[in-house]
């Protein structure tokens, strides 16, 4: 029954300051980018001077291959409905607060 569900397993990239991290998410419970970044994967190595509020994600996305950049509000801040969905293979890029 385990691998019927597989499919909902994203495995996305977090970087921070130079640091990338590998982790899943899943589908259901945690799908979007802010539930990502609530994971205590992510949470382990954002920083206080992590910048959440223009979080990039670069994905790639059909045959021509050629990677979409996504600026998303990540913040508490943000508006509610601002989140953006994840897919797999998603490169998720928090700066640093300027």
């Amino acid at each position: 029954a385990i691998q019927r569900w597989a499919c909902l397993q994203k495995t996305v990239q977090l970087v921070v300051a130079g640091e990338t991290t590998t982790f899943k998410v899943d589908s259901w419970g945690e799908g979007f980018l802010k539930q990502a970044l609530a994971k205590t994967e992510a949470r382990a190595v954002l920083r206080s001077s992590s910048d959440l509020s223009r979080v990039k994600v670069t994905r790639q996305t059909g045959k021509s291959n050629k990677p979409v950049v996504l600026t998303v509000d990540a913040s508490d801040k943000s508006p509610r409905g601002d989140d953006l969905w994840l897919h797999d293979g998603d490169v998720i890029e928090v700066p640093e607060k300027p």
